[in-house]
């Protein structure tokens, strides 16, 4: 049954959600923190009634049968009963059918006590029989219509129908094993031991995939430095960067460093890295983990913009750089189901004339012969081919596309290469990792190397 405390702990939390006005995880993690005396089993909920409300949103008001003009904290309640149900009931397949949303509704009625909601659920039960799948296209694909249309322009029906699928899974649980420290398999022999189910992932030579979403705060794996909690899109993207003992390597937006700390350990503790980022909160978030990893060789600068004059001393020198751009997230929409809602159009072109500002700046660290990656996790071309294409065009004295061929040979990656019906056709120099295809987030990735 699904008590009255714990449906309506679940309407605030979507109340402040609904305002799409930061990160999904911090809020809750703030709710959580005013509410101490919520169980654990009432976080675990609560957290995933609150994801599924996010994923399936358009369905879910549908489901509940309010008009615009209805208040927010009754709809927000019953959002909550009906994202509670769903969660109770299990995954939901695509296409969505009648037969679904009854299964949905019934399990909400059969764990709510309360008269009038049974009123109600049995009311919306009616209603929804006569559910159309083919006049239902937004209930399908539960995403903002621009998105949605950009999307199927770009991917082609077919394989919109499996991205958006896929998009309404939640994540797995990848570690990235220190390997300066130690050894996958035995990582995972020890997680096994404490009674962790876990494969290897299937591209990255470092990753390890967890069953389930066990809690690794206080793991002693975690503690010591031997895993760090990584997609394997994104430990993917910092071995493809290629970096080598002894090089300089910059990791221009390096955010929280997840790449950095994967770079560092691909370099042996040798050479130089640098982190860079425009947000000193976000570096500090680099400093424990930097600590646990072992790695002497990185460098953190808090930039003021991608012009800081500070990356002077750096102008011409590095062997790599990274450019993994700020961008929309919309590769991440199994960890970040609100970032659907959080951008617009307009933040896409702004987010493509600052993507393309940072390439530029950070392209002129290079040295000649040094190598360029330019990376988003986005799946709109507008951040992706677009960019590159400006690049190359604009660059096209300086830099030269480098095709991936021999890189992905080298590291046993040729699944990697997507065709024409999977993907739209790229770039030579380009890559795109996709939730349906490859089971990580969505990332793509562009390289050019430096006249010498």
């Amino acid at each position: 049954m699904f008590a009255r405390y714990l449906v309506q702990a679940t309407a605030q939390v979507l109340q402040r959600l609904l305002r799409f006005d930061g990160p999904a995880d911090i809020t809750l993690t703030q709710f959580q923190r005013e509410n101490p005396k919520l169980g654990s089993r009432d976080r675990f909920q609560i957290a995933n009634a609150s994801f599924a409300a996010l994923r399936f949103l358009p369905l879910l008001r549908h489901m509940e049968g309010l008009d615009a003009k209805s208040p927010e904290a009754k709809s927000c309640e019953r959002l909550a009963v009906l994202a509670l149900a769903m969660d109770k009931h299990g995954p939901i397949n695509l296409p969505v059918t009648a037969t679904q949303i009854a299964a949905i509704l019934q399990t909400a009625i059969d764990n709510l006590p309360d008269p009038e909601q049974q009123a109600w659920l049995s009311a919306r039960m009616q209603a929804n029989a006569h559910f159309n799948e083919p006049d239902t296209a937004a209930l399908q694909h539960n995403l903002p219509q621009w998105l949605a249309q950009a999307l199927q322009a770009q991917y082609g029906e077919t394989a919109f129908v499996a991205l958006s699928q896929a998009l309404k899974q939640s994540a797995t649980l990848d570690l990235r094993a220190n390997l300066l420290t130690h050894k996958r398999n035995a990582v995972a022999k020890e997680l096994q031991e404490q009674g962790i189910e876990c494969t290897a992932t299937p591209y990255s030579p470092w990753g390890i995939r967890i069953q389930g979403k066990p809690s690794l705060r206080q793991n002693p794996l975690m503690n010591s430095g031997a895993i760090e909690v990584q997609d394997e899109g994104s430990q993917l993207l910092a071995l493809l960067t290629g970096a080598k003992r002894g090089e300089t390597v910059v990791d221009f937006c390096a955010g929280a460093g997840g790449k950095t700390l994967a770079m560092g350990a691909m370099m042996r503790n040798t050479g130089r890295l640098y982190a860079l980022d425009n947000s000193a909160h976000r570096l500090d978030g680099l400093q424990p983990r930097l600590k646990r990893s072992g790695l002497s060789n990185v460098h953190t600068l808090v930039l003021q913009s991608e012009t800081d004059e500070r990356l002077s001393r750096l102008r011409g020198k590095a062997d790599r750089v990274l450019v993994d751009a700020p961008c929309s997230g919309l590769g991440t929409l199994r960890r970040h189901p609100e970032l659907a809602w959080r951008n617009q159009p307009a933040s896409i072109e702004a987010l493509q004339q600052t993507q393309m500002r940072i390439l530029e700046s950070a392209a002129s660290l290079l040295k000649p012969g040094g190598i360029l990656v330019y990376a988003t996790c986005s799946l709109l071309e507008q951040e992706n081919e677009a960019v590159n294409r400006w690049f190359t065009a604009s660059h096209a004295r300086e830099f030269a596309p480098m095709d991936w061929s021999e890189t992905l040979q080298k590291h046993d990656l040729q699944a990697l290469q997507t065709s024409a019906d999977q993907t739209p056709a790229l770039a030579s120099n380009a890559i795109a990792l996709m939730p349906h295809l490859h089971h990580t987030d969505g990332f793509y990735l562009a390289r050019w190397q430096r006249a010498r």
